[in-house]
Parts: structure tokens; sequence; C-alpha cells
């Protein structure tokens, strides 16, 4: 019987413990698998990845004109495997493509309820 070739890992190479990027790459694929479209965000942050509008390079995606955080969200599970190989990205979900409506109630804008008009 033939012995395995040596599988000992390259110690110049480093071991990624990083787990958050697989939980965060998870909800993104489970997202997108029920057909919600997902839109990576930076790490830590709430502001999509990618560039801003005053940015844009008008090349690749963009060569026909800047496409905006929604434009860019999809469903398409291996585009999103291949971003979150690259950073561990925030998910965001692009309410307005994927059919959904969302009531912001964080109480940061206050208008005067009809009886306390009165």
């Amino acid at each position: 019987m033939t012995q395995p070739a040596n599988v000992r890992r390259d110690p110049a190479l480093p071991i990624s413990t990083d787990l958050t990027r697989l939980g965060l790459l998870a909800w993104a694929t489970q997202t997108a698998q029920r057909g919600r479209h997902v839109i990576p965000l930076r790490p830590n942050d709430k502001r999509p990845a990618g560039h801003a509008e005053q940015y844009c390079p008008a090349t690749g995606r963009c060569a026909d004109g800047h496409k905006t955080p929604e434009q860019r969200a999809t469903t398409d599970v291996e585009l999103l495997i291949a971003a979150w190989a690259q950073a561990p990205y925030n998910v965001r979900i692009a309410t307005g493509p994927s059919g959904l409506r969302v009531i912001d109630l964080d109480g940061s804008i206050r208008t005067a309820c009809p009886r306390e008009a009165a």
C-alpha cells in the first residue's frame, strides 16, 4: 500500500480563524435561496460594499452607467460565495427588488398623533 503524499500544512501559509465570514455567508446564501436579493455591506458597517456614485469608474459592471446597490443586489449564490471569499461582509436585503415593504418604527421621526392634535 502506498503512503499518501505529505499533507502537512505549509507553515508559511496563515490559518484563517475568521469564522464570522462563514456565518455571514450562510445568512447571505440562505436569504438568496429564499428569493431575497442580497447586498454585501462593508465589514462592520452599514454602507454597501463597492464604490459610491461619485467615485464610479464607469468600467466593468458600471460600463453602461453607475449601478446602485439595489441594482447590484443578487440571489446568485455563486456570486455571494465569491464576494464573501474576499471579505466578511455584512448582509443587507434589497427590499424593493425582493418585493418587501419596510416600516421603520425606531421613533427617529416624530409626528403628531391625531389624538394629540386635538
